[in-house]
């Protein structure tokens, strides 16, 4: 997979073509402004990786929680409001 880096004004000048290069040309664009990365662009398949694997992070961050918790995960409201001091 192709990685390029252009500035925002090339990005903004070129939009459609740049588009069409991440969507056909499976490519991936780095945008930068004075010479500072600010954004990408990337294909959508890429997109739907990383928020697959970002779900099955939480879904692992939720179990590790749940298993510290124990047989008793859940705290009655009002014990939570004493103390919350609320």
């Amino acid at each position: 997979m192709d990685k390029q880096t252009i500035n925002s004004k090339k990005a903004r000048d070129d939009f459609a073509d740049n588009i069409n290069r991440v969507a056909y040309g499976h490519e991936r664009l780095t945008i930068t402004r004075h010479g500072k990365k600010i954004a990408a662009i990337i294909p959508v398949e890429d997109l739907e990786f990383l928020e697959e694997l970002e779900e099955q992070l939480d879904r692992r961050a939720i179990d590790e929680a749940m298993e510290e918790q124990g047989d008793d995960p859940f705290i009655p409201l009002e014990d939570l409001r004493k103390e919350l001091g609320i």
